[in-house]
């Protein structure tokens, strides 16, 4: 082989490497010295392309620089070792990049796939099927472990078929998933008053009027939870607060009164009386709310107008 040729196949090979080299500069910029070693240990090991780049590309070279001075088995050597390494390099990019494509396909598949089955579960649920939903549920979440949507449906479902132990695990799970979840501590206040925990089912809700103060729902379940424990003054300030919110919420009003009368409170219960009226004017209750706050004695609600009158 003459001289030429062999210095012309030496210059191709290096415009082979130079190539490589700028294809995935910014690639192996970033790279780590541990991820180099790394591909070193890993790519290099591969048969089929030690065996192609010794046929294409190394025996050529090799037996080039068998022909040169000394100093090119030194070069040789470190050329070699290069254009194993940049090849490698260019293997383990084709395979980050097909590992994206394919994790990004199977992503979209997986979150279509819990998609649908939420959907079905949902409607499973609404004809009352609990066993099939159940299981939809069930496998929703194990396409998507941290599907909050399903673990919220799986919860109302256990909900709704009074299995308080279920329900309260579900939702328990939801609060390791997000803890600043006020809505699903309010669903563990829901779940342990059904189940009779009410000093449980205070705790749950409080939680959640922490969190998040604006939840009118709350503020009414824990004053029902409050006059269940006769705790009468701390339901009629969750019941302020929850009219604060909703000044004609018929609900809010007619607990007000409720509790209004319970404490004796008459301006308060003549208050909520005629607002009750004038939102619900239906109401059929009205006739006998009005005589139960008539009969509250003046003295009990007016001590204030006397003090002043004094």
């Amino acid at each position: 082989m003459s001289t030429l040729l062999l210095l012309f196949l030496f210059l191709g090979s290096l415009g082979g490497i130079f190539f490589i080299i700028v294809r995935h500069m910014p690639a192996v910029a970033s790279l780590k010295p541990e991820e180099l070693v790394h591909i070193r240990h890993q790519q290099l090991k591969s048969e089929i392309l030690l065996t192609r780049f010794q046929r294409v590309v190394i025996t050529p070279v090799e037996n080039f620089l068998k022909n040169i001075q000394p100093w090119g088995k030194r070069f040789g050597e470190k050329f070699y070792r290069l254009l194993h390494l940049l090849k490698a390099l260019e293997h383990y990019y084709e395979k980050v990049s097909l590992q994206k494509q394919r994790t990004a396909t199977n992503t979209n598949t997986i979150t279509n796939n819990a998609e649908q089955l939420l959907l079905e579960a949902e409607s499973l649920t609404e004809k009352g099927l609990y066993d099939d939903a159940e299981r939809k549920y069930i496998a929703a979440i194990a396409l998507d472990p941290k599907s909050v949507l399903a673990y919220e449906g799986l919860g109302e479902l256990y909900f709704d078929r009074k299995d308080y132990a279920a329900a309260r695990e579900t939702y328990a799970y939801i609060v390791k998933l997000n803890e600043r979840s006020a809505a699903a501590h309010a669903r563990l206040g829901a779940i342990a008053s059904a189940s009779g925990n009410l000093s449980e089912a205070e705790k749950d809700y409080t939680k959640a009027l922490e969190l998040s103060g604006d939840l009118v729902s709350s503020h009414i379940d824990l004053g029902i939870v409050h006059q269940t424990m006769e705790k009468h003054e701390e339901a009629l300030q969750n019941f302020l607060k929850a009219r604060e919110l909703e000044p004609k919420n018929p609900r809010v009003l007619d607990l007000l009164l409720a509790t209004a009368i319970i404490l004796g409170k008459r301006s308060l219960a003549e208050e909520m009386l005629a607002a009750l009226a004038e939102t619900n004017p239906e109401n059929q209750k009205l006739e006998e709310l009005q005589k139960r706050v008539a009969e509250i004695p003046e003295e009990i609600v007016e001590d204030k107008k006397v003090r002043r009158k004094k």
